[in-house]
């Protein structure tokens, strides 16, 4: 395994690899070269040698038992390459290259989950030194560390698909009907219907004046959680029916302490010590090396985010937001 470059999005990725018999360079019969993407899907190109010229694409051949395969990279993260020679030289050999993450193509690897963004981010860490060879690390923690708050949350800050999508819910003849995090409920964006559970069919479709939102008073951030119907609608929400909803997902915006809370869940991730780390696991606040593991006891449980930034997410599950 060849040293791990460091590429861009957009550049053209060169790897090169020399086949050998005895300490000399020599010539494989057939050339294979396998390429991974950050996705995991493999492309596999495959020649004689004979055909192989200084110019070929994607593989050429520089001089004897020198091989280069070029390929434009798309997409941030790691990339892998491999060439493979058959007959007359049997050998293979691996190649790495981290692609940095930008925040210019959307396949610049920060999901579009994360809560943070890279740049808040790595001013967060006070990386004034840092270079974009870091990237890709932050991201990776970014990402991981914004979906676990939501899962720890149980909220969702930010939803798969952005746009306006239908969700539906099942209706059990409750007058207030608890919903999934949705931005709103204005008739300009959101449209609500009631079907039959068993044949699908529309039953009603429902106006803005029918419900009302829920919470009523609700800060900036909030979204919106229930919808509370009036009485002239109330005699369609029996069990069997289901509640259709089109809108925006998702909370109107970050609140700034979730921002706080999941950059401090970054810098913790980031400051792992991995190779002390199951000397680390201990009850409670213990720590080598600058690494600290929190662990609760009765029965011992460990958090998968700090404390600060755990105690956060445990402040906006749905029972305290309501």
């Amino acid at each position: 395994m060849a040293n791990i470059e460091h590429k861009d999005i957009g550049d053209i990725w060169q790897p090169q690899a020399t086949f050998t018999v005895a300490a000399a360079p020599a010539d494989p019969t057939i050339l294979t070269v396998l390429v991974m993407d950050p996705a995991g899907t493999v492309t596999t190109s495959s020649a004689t040698v004979a055909s192989l010229t200084s110019v070929s694409t994607p593989t050429a051949k520089t001089s004897t038992g020198v091989f280069v395969h070029s390929r434009s990279l798309t997409t941030a993260g790691h990339w892998y390459a491999r060439f493979e020679g058959t007959g007359a030289v049997v050998a293979s050999e691996d190649f790495e290259c981290v692609v940095d993450p930008t925040p210019f193509y959307s396949g610049g690897g920060v999901s579009v989950r994360a809560l943070v963004g890279l740049g808040e981010t790595k001013d967060w860490l006070a990386k004034v030194q840092v270079n974009t060879q870091d990237d890709a690390k932050i991201v990776g923690a970014i990402n991981g560390c914004s979906e676990e708050f939501m899962r720890v949350s149980g909220r969702e800050f930010k939803p798969d698909t952005a746009g306006s999508v239908q969700r539906s819910f099942d209706l059990y003849g409750a007058t207030t009907v608890p919903i999934d995090d949705l931005q709103t409920v204005s008739s300009a964006s959101t449209s609500a219907t009631i079907t039959s559970f068993e044949t699908g069919a529309v039953t009603r479709t429902l106006a803005s004046t029918d419900y009302d939102a829920l919470p009523r008073n609700r800060a900036p951030w909030q979204p919106i959680t229930s919808l509370r119907f009036r009485s002239g609608v109330r005699s369609a929400l029996s069990a069997g029916y289901v509640l259709n909803i089109t809108g925006y997902w998702g909370f109107p915006s970050i609140p700034e302490n979730v921002k706080e809370a999941v950059k401090d869940a970054v810098a913790f991730n980031l400051d792992r010590d991995v190779e002390h780390f199951r000397q680390d696991l201990g009850i409670g606040a213990t720590g080598e090396a600058g690494q600290t593991v929190f662990v609760g006891s009765a029965p011992p449980t460990v958090y998968s985010l700090p404390p600060s930034a755990w105690r956060v997410a445990q402040d906006y599950r749905r029972r305290l937001v309501m």
